[in-house]
């Protein structure tokens, strides 16, 4: 029996880039890929396009709240959640990077942060540590 191919659900707000994409077939092999490219502040959007599409894989970059609810949902709709690992290279005022594998964020200052693609991680809990307070 032939397994069904992995759908993804690209949400972390920006294009995929060649290099996440080949990760992606490294990791997976062939699946399909499809892109949610709204920025996600409440989740509620992207709630309702799982609850349609009912994704193996939800890849996001999203608050705390959106995190734990997606979370919540993956537990009920069988889906994983990652989140991809990004890390600053620099900055510049003349936007020169790789697009193989970076991606440039606009700074108010007008110059531009340089961020590279490092890997997928998997979130698999989201933990609140408490501890008494007996003095300062």
């Amino acid at each position: 029996m032939r397994r069904r191919m992995p759908v993804v659900l690209w949400a972390p707000g920006h294009e995929i880039l060649p290099a996440e994409g080949k990760e992606l077939r490294r990791i997976l092999g062939n699946f399909m890929l499809l892109e949610y490219r709204n920025p996600t502040e409440t989740g509620k959007e992207l709630l309702d396009i799982i609850r349609e599409v009912r994704p193996d894989i939800v890849i996001v970059r999203a608050p705390i709240p959106v995190i734990a609810s997606l979370l919540e949902l993956g537990r009920e709709y069988g889906f994983e959640l990652w989140e991809e690992e990004m890390e600053s290279v620099g900055r510049s005022s003349h936007p020169r990077y790789d697009e193989e594998c970076e991606m440039l964020v606009p700074l108010e200052d007008g110059q531009h942060e340089v961020m590279r693609f490092r890997r997928f991680n998997r979130i698999r809990e989201i933990r609140l540590v408490k501890e008494p307070v007996m003095e300062r």
